[in-house]
């Protein structure tokens, strides 16, 4: 399966996005090699750091549905703001066959939490 990308334009600069990605995801100190537990309203997600990039991006490893979902988050320049993207692979040996059946599912989630993300920081800024 080909990977999942969705990107948003934000108006605010770079270290400012990061800072928000560090104090959502690399809280306590959390490094490359460290696991950690996503939570918000509806989910409790484990996930380990796979590659941190300060002020650029940061790679984590979920685990569902018997697959590993690889989650890049990159933050770039952009003409009013930062290009914030995040790409999504899935690996395991159920990968392609579990692939199609939540590919949309994941589309749709990133599109949604890239935009709420947007809108947020933007209200704050």
């Amino acid at each position: 399966m080909k990977e999942i990308k969705e990107e948003v334009i934000v108006r605010a600069q770079v270290p400012i996005i990061w800072r928000v990605w560090s104090d959502n995801y690399l809280k306590k100190g959390m490094s490359q090699g460290k696991d950690g537990v996503y939570k918000d309203k509806k989910n409790r997600v484990k996930f380990k750091v796979i590659d941190v990039q300060k002020n650029r991006s940061m790679t984590l490893m979920w685990y569902s549905f018997f697959v590993k979902m690889l989650f890049t988050y990159t933050v770039d320049r952009a003409k009013n703001g930062a290009l914030v993207s995040c790409r999504v692979n899935l690996k395991g040996f159920l990968a392609p066959v579990i692939g199609p059946f939540i590919k949309n599912k994941i589309k749709k989630y990133l599109k949604e939490s890239l935009s709420q993300f947007k809108n947020d920081l933007e209200r704050h800024i």
